[in-house]
């Protein structure tokens, strides 16, 4: 990829990271959720907002990123990854926390010239920055402590 595409994609990740962000909080609210259910609500909401803009959604779709030099070989899998008609693909990420592994699957995307987003939904600021050419679609919530074990809820702040 030339340092000209590199900074095409990194403009559409920013422009479709904008996109999602906005759409997230127009239509995806969620109050007092565990966090599995975050997930799940916000994947199910990702995959609507590229359907409703006529793209084909995988979830689970493998990456072409291979593990650090050290790290035991295995398949990385985006959570949701979109087939635009005559564009490149948007790879997705979805996490409560600061996932490296994450990161470097959406840097190998964004290298093969995929559109690549890293949504992360959190109570706390990102303690690491995304890598040139990974959009940041960054979500606040509140975190609700309960007693006991019982596990924390969310809801979008």
């Amino acid at each position: 990829m030339t340092e000209s595409d590199t900074s095409i994609a990194g403009s559409d990740a920013a422009h479709q990271a904008e996109q999602l962000r906005a759409w997230l909080k127009a239509r995806a609210p969620f109050h007092r959720f565990q966090a599995e259910e975050v997930t799940r609500h916000l994947t199910r909401c990702v995959e609507e907002w590229g359907v409703s803009q006529r793209w084909t959604a995988r979830r689970e779709a493998p990456s072409c990123a291979k593990p650090a030099e050290g790290r035991p070989p295995r398949q990385g899998y985006l959570d949701v990854k979109f087939y635009r008609p005559g564009m490149s693909a948007v790879a997705v990420e979805i996490d409560r926390g600061n996932k490296r592994w994450s990161l470097e699957k959406l840097e190998a995307e964004a290298a093969n010239g995929a559109c690549a987003l890293w949504l992360r939904w959190s109570a706390r600021p990102s303690t690491i920055s995304p890598p040139a050419g990974v959009g940041l679609v960054e979500l606040r919530v509140l975190r609700h402590r309960r007693p006991g074990n019982q596990p924390q809820l969310y809801s979008l702040a």
